[in-house]
């Protein structure tokens, strides 16, 4: 998620630099743009195919967790847009290759910002990907912080109780 809100500030700040400018950034420029999207969608998929393994790899496996980090694509099924975060991912992996080596002005920065922006399609669809992939996962990290929430306030008369005296 903070990845997508990241992304949305940037396409943003970068419409209203083109808009000023009244031109488009030179291919050398065009092309950081695309890298630096593109490291970052790789990094994230890296991240979260290792959190995963870790999840499957617990004992028992938190399958909560693994279903939150998702799948990626499978290209053998047609339409398949993946799960989770592995998902949303690959989905801005994918706006990242469609602008790989092409040059990137003021039309392509405001269209890459209406893509990612809140309440746009992409943005609903990321939105709801993650909240039915994660939703479970949630509620068992909600649960143990409530569990442990009255441990911290018994704290100060566990405490005082083991300061009396034996037999009081």
């Amino acid at each position: 998620m903070k990845s997508i809100s990241f992304l949305n500030a940037a396409a943003v700040a970068t419409v209203f630099a083109l808009g000023l400018s009244g031109c488009g950034l030179p291919q050398a420029q065009s092309d950081q743009v695309t890298q630096v999207l593109t490291q970052l969608t790789d990094t994230a998929i890296a991240d979260m195919q290792t959190g995963k393994k870790l999840s499957l790899a617990a004992t028992p496996p938190d399958s909560d967790g693994a279903m939150c980090f998702g799948n990626l694509p499978d290209p053998a099924v047609a339409g398949d847009t993946g799960s989770g975060g592995l998902g949303v991912a690959y989905a801005l992996q994918k706006l990242a290759a469609a602008q790989k080596g092409q040059t990137v002005g003021a039309l392509t920065a405001a269209e890459f910002a209406s893509i990612v922006q809140p309440g746009s399609a992409q943005w609903n669809w990321a939105v709801k990907t993650l909240e039915m992939a994660c939703i479970a996962k949630v509620h068992d990290t909600n649960q143990a912080i409530n569990s442990t929430a009255g441990v911290f306030t018994a704290i100060p008369a566990i405490l005082g109780l083991a300061a009396l005296p034996a037999g009081s």
